[in-house]
């Protein structure tokens, strides 16, 4: 007989034991940090003021205490030798033919949120930073847009295809940080805390959220960058120029929180464009209407919603606006589609006056629900009715003749055959209350019939089939009827609804007619 086996008892290695044989000891999980993206348009309000002239000098000016001063200047302004926070009449005699702009924060704060909106596309943390700044949280987004250099290159390319911005992009695990590097024009990764000291230290002071007395104040005790801040002590440094600098600073390095104000979706769509002269040509103005409809199509779709309406409010110099409301039958997102309906109501609408400027409003924000087609297609089964195709076309013909001009039959809760279906911009299905056997074809005026020998004739004698119901409604509106109704059939086999008026001594009367 063979001995059993013995099964002795075995040690389970420890895990510092399987890392050292691994080589793994030093592979412990760090955290992960956020990684905030700071994008900076450093001369976006001059760029929307100068629009599709960027060649152009042009400079945009400032009151500050009572002096106008240079606020941004383009390209050939700066070649000039003009520059920001010069007096007007300095750059007056640099170069004489620059074009002046004012300074408009509600034209800058606008840009500003139309660009927040086009970047919610890559994350849904996302800070506006006014004037002239974004901060994207990036951290959650570069699996799904394949990593931080490939996330960087899209931004990149949308922008300059897009938006045609002058911009500077920073990333880093702090907010602050990464808008002090963006604003100083690097356009710099860091991917570590430990390296925010060493990336940060050379950058100027100017750059930091400080007046000019205390710019002043620093440059006299010597301190040119944020190395020289970091070499006093805290507190001496809290004293002269407060606290707020200290945690500022602090905050920088990711040793004090930062919290960032979200974007908050907002809950209607409005865009306008103004332009300084008088536009009747209206091939000009649908290229103008484009732009907004994709903006309104962008924002849709990043809101995951479509509309059943939107207004178009055409500016005059003189005369109140002209509105043109499009309404779809089908909710939808479709800017083409809402096009095509726009240029069908400026077919048939003439502008009273040159328009010189145009908004886009939709308020009314639908949940979007996705349609699908079928899979596979055989060309010898029959097709279904394509309804979304007849719902197109119904809109383009009211688009083109009106709305009241094409409308759908819908059922009314009135038990009067009279008053039981009206009219509507789009058929609905009628309550189940109101579903009844009643026929095609309803006579607008009851037509009498006539009695012999006891029949009910209408083109010969007629034979009750079914019957009776009693219709007995409307006192309330001195309209009230007391109807009998039958379904009757005549010798070619027509089928009739006919009633008998109980308040008219019994008469008969013809009242529709069946398929």
């Amino acid at each position: 007989m063979a001995k059993p086996t013995a099964v002795l008892p075995l040690r389970f290695a420890s895990l510092e034991e399987i890392a050292r044989s691994t080589g793994l000891q030093d592979a412990s999980p760090q955290p992960l940090f956020p990684l905030w993206l700071a994008i900076v348009f450093p001369k976006l309000l001059l760029e929307v003021l100068i629009g599709d002239q960027p060649e152009q000098a042009a400079i945009v000016i400032e009151e500050v205490k009572g002096q106008p001063l240079v606020y941004a200047a383009s390209a050939a302004a700066e070649h000039s030798g003009i520059n920001a926070g010069m007096a007007l009449g300095a750059a007056y005699a640099l170069c004489p033919h620059v074009k002046v702009f004012r300074y408009d924060a509600h034209v800058e704060s606008r840009r500003l949120e139309q660009l927040a909106l086009w970047a919610v596309q890559f994350t849904s943390k996302l800070s506006v930073q006014p004037p002239d700044a974004l901060l994207l949280e990036v951290r959650g987004s570069l699996k799904y847009f394949g990593g931080l250099k490939k996330l960087l290159t899209r931004i990149r390319e949308d922008i300059t295809a897009h938006w045609q911005h002058q911009h500077h992009m920073a990333v880093s695990p702090t907010p602050a940080a990464s808008l002090l590097l963006a604003r100083s024009g690097q356009a710099i990764i860091v991917n570590r805390k430990e390296k925010l000291r060493s990336a940060l230290g050379p950058l100027p002071i100017r750059l930091l959220p400080l007046n000019d007395k205390q710019l002043k104040q620093l440059y006299n005790t010597g301190v040119r960058v944020l190395r020289d801040l970091w070499r006093l002590p805290k507190d001496g440094l809290a004293r002269r120029f407060g606290a707020d600098l200290v945690r500022y600073l602090d905050a920088s390095l990711g040793l004090f929180p930062d919290v960032r104000r979200e974007l908050k979706w907002p809950e209607s769509f409005v865009s306008r464009r103004e332009w300084g002269f008088e536009v009747g040509d209206t091939a000009l103005l649908m290229d103008i209407a484009r732009e907004l409809l994709e903006e309104l199509a962008h924002f849709l779709r990043n809101r995951d919603a479509c509309i059943s309406q939107c207004e178009f409010f055409f500016q005059h110099t003189r005369l109140p606006s002209t509105t043109v409301v499009i309404g779809v039958r089908q909710p939808t997102r479709d800017a083409g589609h809402l096009l095509l309906l726009l240029q069908e109501h400026l077919n048939r609408t003439t502008l009273p006056a040159p328009a010189i400027g145009t908004e886009l409003q939709a308020t009314d924000l639908h949940a979007y629900t996705a349609r699908s087609d079928a899979l596979f297609l055989f060309p010898n089964e029959p097709v279904q009715q394509n309804t979304v195709s007849v719902d197109l076309l119904l809109e383009r013909l009211q688009a083109r003749v009106g709305r009241e001009a094409i409308q759908a039959v819908c059922a009314r809760a009135d038990h009067r055959p009279e008053y039981a279906h009206g009219f509507a911009d789009k058929a609905e299905p009628p309550p189940a209350e109101l579903v009844r056997y009643r026929p095609l074809w309803l006579l607008s005026v009851p037509q009498p019939l006539s009695k012999r020998r006891g029949k009910i004739w209408h083109q010969g004698p007629l034979s009750i089939v079914q019957g009776p119901e009693r219709i007995e409604s409307g006192w309330w509106s001195g309209d009230d009827v007391c109807r009998d109704y039958y379904i009757a059939v005549n010798g070619k086999g027509s089928r009739l609804w006919v009633f008998k008026d109980l308040k008219s001594q019994d008469r008969w009367f013809l009242h529709g007619l069946f398929a």
